[in-house]
């Protein structure tokens, strides 16, 4: 793609890629993400703290979810440092 000459694109040609859900292979149905949360053991995996975010009465109600999608992308990624629960759940409220 082309793109008019500036500093930052001293040739004028950039790099346009699809959007992630999109590409083949990246993006989960709802069938699969039922699928996934269904089929998960539940058995090891942590889960983040409860009653720490006291501005949402109901942000525990999805302590379950949080921990099995951390998880399961913790698993499939192989991430390291591991995804923190906390973490997700902190995000999650904040938007």
């Amino acid at each position: 793609m082309e793109v008019p000459i500036s500093e930052k694109n001293p040739t004028g040609i950039t790099i346009r890629d699809q959007h992630l859900r999109r590409l083949p292979g990246t993006y989960l149905k709802r069938e699969d993400i039922a699928g996934i949360f269904k089929s998960h053991s539940g058995r090891g995996i942590l889960y983040p703290t409860a009653g720490k975010i006291t501005e949402h009465k109901t942000a525990d109600n999805y302590d379950d979810l949080i921990a099995v999608w951390t998880d399961y992308f913790n698993t499939k990624l192989k991430t390291e440092p591991l995804f923190d629960p906390d973490i997700f759940k902190t995000l999650l409220a904040s938007e």
